[in-house]
């Protein structure tokens, strides 16, 4: 008998714990991940990191995208047992192997593999309990998920670096339009009363991944077409690298030519707020841009179909 024609046939006393089924099951799934305790505990203990500081907020930000879009998501709510069966199954299949060393994973990425396999039952058991239609209407948050998977420390570093000579070069060519004298030696810049490195620490990691995932949640919630989503996208990284040269670039020369305590002062350890604003609010007028092209491109299309239709006629 097919789930709809089950349903009709409950009896009224039933019909409640039906409506309920599904939650509770996605519940009982949630509850579940105790078996992943220690990666749980090792993602938390990660978190406290600074440049992973940002695991933290992601299941609160996802509750809340859930949230406010659960009357489109679960308008219509079709279980989708079969399919949600093979993903969980897999998903801890899986997990056994890697536990049991059945599928060797080398140690750096034993915790991104089993919280990586965590979201992904995660996500089948919503497909089991709600159906695929409240999934695709959920898919942005459900894939906001896998931002929990921390990224592997090597891939980190890497970026890290990346980041750490980009800023550099953005800085240099501020020095350059703004006519400051300065030698540069490899990330080391020197002026005419200080000598400025750019270390690790001036990637301005923390805040480029803010700026990030800042641009993710502009981009599904005020945006309407994929080809802007892209563009605001892909707008991040240069602005993140344009944040930290221009961060770089203004306490190096205030160091020099004001005072050499702006390099120890609070504008050094907490002005990262600042730049941050300055950079969101350039992501936001190219947001406020791409909506009005979108808009504008929306109006041009309407116009135009009722003219094709006329001459067709």
């Amino acid at each position: 008998m097919h789930l709809a024609e089950q349903h009709a046939a409950l009896p009224s006393l039933d019909r409640k714990r039906f409506y309920h089924l599904r939650e509770y099951a996605f519940l009982a799934l949630l509850l579940s991940c105790s078996i992943s305790y220690h990666s749980l505990v090792g993602l938390v203990q990660l978190s406290q990191a600074p440049e992973y500081s940002y695991i933290a907020i992601v299941l609160p930000i996802t509750a809340v995208l859930v949230y406010i879009e659960r009357a489109s998501i679960f308008r219509e709510q079709h279980s989708a047992l079969h399919f949600g069966i093979v993903v969980m199954g897999t998903a801890a299949m899986v997990t056994a192997l890697v536990r049991v060393g059945a599928i060797g994973v080398k140690t750096e990425y034993a915790l991104p593999v089993s919280i990586l396999l965590l979201v992904t039952l995660w996500i089948g058991g919503f497909c089991g309990c709600f159906g695929l239609p409240a999934a695709r209407r959920a898919l942005f948050p459900l894939l906001f998920l896998y931002l929990l998977v921390p990224i592997p420390e090597a891939i980190m570093a890497r970026i890290v670096f990346a980041l750490q000579h980009a800023s550099a070069d953005v800085a240099s060519a501020f020095y350059g339009v703004a006519g400051v004298p300065v030698m540069r030696l490899g990330q080391v810049f020197v002026l005419s009363n200080q000598r400025i490195e750019v270390a690790a620490e001036c990637s301005g990691i923390r805040s480029s991944i803010a700026l990030f995932i800042t641009g993710l949640l502009f981009s599904h919630l005020f945006l309407r077409r994929n080809w802007s989503k892209v563009l605001l996208i892909a707008g991040i990284v240069p602005l993140a690298v344009f944040k930290n040269g221009l961060r770089i670039f203004t306490l190096s020369v205030l160091a020099n030519y004001v005072d050499p305590r702006f390099l120890t002062g609070p504008l050094h350890h907490n002005g990262g707020v600042f730049f941050f604003s300055v950079a969101l609010g350039v992501l936001v007028l190219l947001l406020l841009a791409l909506r009005r092209f979108e808009t504008s491109r929306t109006k041009t299309v309407r116009q135009a179909v009722p003219a094709v239709v006329s001459s067709a006629r």
